[in-house]
């Protein structure tokens, strides 16, 4: 049983891998605007008592716009086989002064690479992460980032408990919502759906 591809408890793979490749797209580029999304439900997987589920989507493909007016594309799939990595995100970033890649396969030895390539420059560049950046965990396993450094869930825990703002908080997890609900809707309509403009006071 997968619950999270049971339409009664979540929104397939956009909610799940989706939800933190939007939050990063609002991180790294400014907040979105505009969406266009395709979503496929084609795989059938039992439920708790082994009764067949309503579909879910297991692929999400979609296209938006950001107040910055930059445009860009995301792609979540729950079906990709990616053998010995378990999972793989890819971020590419292509500007007015330069492209940068980042290619984060999760598994064993998996690491991080980043590629950078500046105007003028023929050839892209590998990038080190700083050690800085990596702590005291293995940074051939990332998970480990969650299990042994205060990120994630855990980091939400401390700033409850030494009652201090943090960042991702509820209104970036409202704001992927909206984003979302907007990719849910728009294969129904076939228009671009535009997402509520508010911000924080």
């Amino acid at each position: 049983y997968r619950w999270r591809v049971d339409p009664k408890r979540s929104n397939g793979v956009l909610a799940d891998m989706g939800s933190h490749m939007i939050d990063l797209a609002r991180w790294m580029v400014s907040e979105i605007t505009q969406v266009s999304a395709r979503l496929g439900t084609f795989m059938d997987y039992p439920g708790p008592e082994g009764e067949r589920m309503q579909p879910s989507n297991v692929t999400a493909n979609l296209l938006i716009e950001f107040t910055n007016g930059a445009h860009g594309m995301i792609h979540a799939s729950s079906v990709t086989h990616v053998a010995d990595r378990f999972m793989q995100q890819q971020v590419n970033l292509y500007g007015e002064r330069g492209s940068l890649e980042i290619d984060i396969p999760y598994g064993f030895n998996a690491g991080a690479v980043l590629r950078v390539a500046r105007v003028g420059e023929e050839h892209f560049q590998t990038m080190d992460v700083p050690d800085r950046y990596w702590g005291e965990f293995n940074r051939n396993n990332l998970f480990d980032l969650l299990l042994q450094m205060p990120y994630g869930a855990r980091s939400f825990v401390d700033a409850i408990l030494e009652d201090r703002p943090i960042t991702p908080n509820f209104y970036d997890g409202y704001k992927a919502q909206q984003v979302i609900t907007a990719a849910l809707e728009e294969p129904k309509s076939g228009n671009w759906i535009t997402i509520n403009p508010l911000t924080p006071d």
